[in-house]
Formats: structure tokens, C-alpha cells, sequence
């Protein structure tokens, strides 16, 4: 089946896997190679991409395959959480997914509760994996991608460290529910260097009207302050040339195990002068509708760290979570996160 004309991949770009099959990863071939070993690696996994589709009272087979690592396939309907399938590493799995029972008490419980994305899609939400799609069966079904009604408006794209590289549980899926939007997670664990064509490719590939930047941690072992500067500032100029005033938000390190005694010293500077410069260009390019936010205000606690002392727990990312909603909010034009179902679908109030 022709699955190009009756899905939308969200915050994937299918290429041809040599074996068979599309690999799903998150950034084009032609930007990966750009990237280091470790952004290269990341930027192959699907994490949070999804499968998008509305399939009119169709049985529908999914055929996937996790190359290196079992993972989570989280299926929805709209916002309505179905189940968990777990991919057995390096092998075929055939997914089935019948409509919903309920899904007309789906539809009626968004007039009550207001919704994000409406209950007739589907939403195949993937974990941090290299996913090869095989197979896309509607068994005859009728089968479509969504409309723009059915799916939020506004897009984030979060970019970063190990820290915004994350599915389901981590700070962008989470902060973007409470927002009403649509999250591209494009976050890069062990590979967050501000490449030149990676700035191109958000601008060029990735339609977004807001972006945050998660910058500093991945390069603070690698670059002095210079050189960090030189590539964050060549970074946020392309996104702020190409946005034309669509806000671009900065975040500064998030408090870790580098400002304790015993901690690489050297480290510690870095991270202080990284930050000084993340201030200098807010201020820098303020009139492009650059915003600061400090780490510190959004992980107020070292214990909300895992014991690497660097990353945050589940309940850290829900802590960032929901404090970088309340400082998004107003970017957006919103003045809190309750959903209004008399707005309809993805307003606030």
C-alpha cells in the first residue's frame, strides 16, 4: 500500500532502508552527514515521531521493525491514550489497530473536555529507536492523513541535549499538551552542537512557529567560550533571519552536578561563561524576538536529577515541563493552559 499518500509522518523523513522497508529517522541523510557521530546516531532514532491517519472504520496492520534496542510504540486516539506495544530489537512486528469501541464517546468527551488532537486520528507515537516501517495495510480499508482541523496549529520545535531528546515523558511532549501544540522533538543526546546546516535545515525543512534552543551542555567538554559563542550566534542568526520574528527561545544549562566540590573545574567555568553568552545574544538579537530563559527557573532542584547528576528524572522533565509552559504561554499569546472546548480544538483560554 501506497502508506506516502494515506499517513502523515510527523517530525520523521522516510528514506529507503537497504534491506528493505523506510527508515524513520528525524533529520534528512543530507544534514546527518554534517552531524557528530553521536548527533548522527541520534538523529536516526524516531523518537517521537509519530504515524499520523484517520482510518474510516478500517482494520489497519503496522508492520515495524527496532533494529538495535526493544522500545515503546504508544498508540492514541487524538489524545486518548490505547496502548503500548514493545518492539523486540531486530524484529519484525505486526501491529493491529482496530477502531475504538468508544471512539464516539471519544468525540464526546472533547466537546466537554476541549482537545488537542481530535479523537478520529490516529497517532502512532514512537521511543528512542532506529524504526524501520516494512508494511502499511488498510486491508481495503479507507484510509487518509489528517486535516489541519484535526491536529494543533502551532509548532514547536525543541532542539538540545540528551535532556530535550526524549518521547512521551520528557519536557517538550509534555510542556506541548499543556499548550495546545505540536511538538517536533529534534533534540540530539550526546550531539547538541549548533552545526551550520542544521540551523539551515530547521529554517529550510521543518515548518515551526516557535523554537527553543537547549544549548551548552554537549559542547562544554569540547569548545572554550569563543568558540561556543561563535557557533551559537552563526546559529540563531539563520533561525532568526528565517523566522522573521517568531520568537526563538534560548534556555542556559540546567543546574547540575558541575557547580559541586569535586566537580572538573574547568567545567564548571565553562559553563558559567556559556551562559553569560547565551545572555549576551538574547540581548543581542531581543529585537528579532529572541527570549532568555535561565535553567535554574525551570529545574529548581539538583534533586530532580538522576545520580549522574545531569539528567532529569521523570519528574524533572514534568517539573521543566510545566514551568517552561508558563513561560511560553504568553509567546503564544496565551494567557494560561486550560483547554476551552467553546474555542474548539487546541484553544486556550
Amino acid at each position: 500500500m501506497d502508506f506516502f499518500g494515506c499517513c502523515e509522518f510527523h517530525n520523521l523523513f522516510p528514506e529507503p532502508w537497504p534491506f528493505g522497508g523506510w527508515l524513520l529517522p528525524r533529520l534528512p541523510a543530507s544534514v546527518r552527514h554534517y552531524l557528530t557521530d553521536n548527533g548522527r546516531a541520534a538523529a536516526e532514532e524516531a523518537t517521537g515521531g509519530e504515524l499520523r491517519f484517520v482510518a474510516h472504520d478500517a482494520r489497519v496492520h503496522l508492520r515495524l521493525q527496532s533494529l538495535e534496542a526493544d522500545t515503546e510504540v504508544h498508540l492514541y486516539r487524538g489524545d486518548y491514550f490505547v496502548r503500548s506495544c514493545l518492539l523486540r530489537a531486530g524484529t519484525v512486528q505486526t501491529l493491529e489497530l482496530v477502531e475504538e469501541e468508544r471512539v464516539g464517546q471519544l468525540r464526546e468527551a472533547e466537546k466537554i473536555s476541549g482537545r488537542v488532537f481530535a479523537a478520529s486520528l490516529w497517532r502512532v507515537i514512537f521511543g528512542r529507536a532506529r524504526i524501520v516501517l516494512h508494511d502499511f495495510d488498510s486491508l481495503g480499508g479507507e484510509v487518509r492523513p489528517p486535516v489541519a482541523a484535526e491536529k494543533p496549529a502551532w509548532q514547536w520545535l525543541a532542539y538540545g541535549s540528551s535532556i530535550t531528546h526524549s518521547s512521551l515523558a520528557g519536557y517538550p511532549a509534555q510542556a506541548g499538551r499543556r499548550l495546545a501544540v505540536d511538538v517536533q522533538n529534534k533534540g540530539l543526546s550526546g550531539g547538541c552542537f549548533a552545526e551550520p546546516a542544521l540551523a539551515r535545515c530547521f529554517c529550510e525543512n521543518c515548518h515551526w512557529g516557535l523554537l527553543t534552543l537547549e544549548l551548552g551542555i554537549n559542547m562544554r567538554g569540547h569548545f572554550g567560550a569563543d568558540e561556543f559563542a561563535r557557533r551559537s550566534r552563526a546559529f540563531i542568526e539563520t533561525c532568526v533571519t528565517a523566522g522573521r520574528g517568531k520568537p526563538v527561545v534560548l534556555i542556559t544549562i540546567l543546574p547540575n552536578g558541575a557547580c559541586l566540590p569535586g566537580a572538573e573545574p574547568e567545567l564548571g567555568r565553562r559553563e558559567l561563561a556559556y551562559n553569560a553568552c547565551l545572555h549576551g545574544l538574547a540581548r543581542e538579537f531581543d529585537a528579532e524576538g529572541v527570549v532568555l530563559i535561565e535553567g535554574r527557573e525551570l529545574l529548581p532542584e539538583l534533586s530532580l536529577l538522576k545520580a549522574d547528576l545531569l539528567h532529569p528524572t521523570d519528574l524533572g522533565q514534568a517539573v521543566i515541563a510545566e514551568r517552561l509552559a508558563v513561560r511560553l504561554g504568553p509567546l503564544l499569546g496565551q494567557k494560561g493552559a486550560a483547554l476551552s472546548p467553546e474555542r474548539g480544538a487546541g484553544c486556550l483560554m
